[in-house]
């Protein structure tokens, strides 16, 4: 509801419209999303491709566009990005991705509490 809020705020015009063509926008998030993920785990753009196709067929990004589950799709987004940041640090051991990784982590409490605590409890 905060990030409706802003959106709302920040764009002067019909709320409706707005709302309506979100997965526009959310549909490529949730695929590069997947992308960046899968790429830090694996190290290999192949795999990453794939990993982002089936992301962009996945059951978020169905129920994402016909159910309007908008705060779970944006949470999802922000919590994969997180989880980069996660391995990035446990890899380099630099304190600027476990800085960026906790930031993202409570952006995603405020997004969805659900999917965050999902992602607190696998992360944790």
């Amino acid at each position: 509801m905060i990030f409706l809020f802003l959106v709302h705020q920040i764009v002067d015009g019909n709320l409706y419209e707005l709302i309506e063509h979100f997965p526009i926008v959310l549909g490529p998030g949730i695929v590069l999303a997947s992308y960046f993920l899968t790429l830090e785990l694996t190290r290999n753009e192949k795999i990453a491709v794939i990993a982002a196709f089936i992301g962009a067929v996945s059951f978020h990004t169905l129920v994402g566009i016909y159910a309007g589950f908008y705060a779970n799709w944006l949470a999802l987004i922000v919590g994969y990005i997180s989880i980069v940041f996660l391995f990035r640090y446990l890899r380099s051991n630099r304190p600027f991705d476990i800085i960026i990784f906790s930031t993202l982590l409570i952006l995603v409490l405020f997004l969805h509490v659900y999917t965050w605590t999902v992602l607190a409890a696998v992360e944790g």
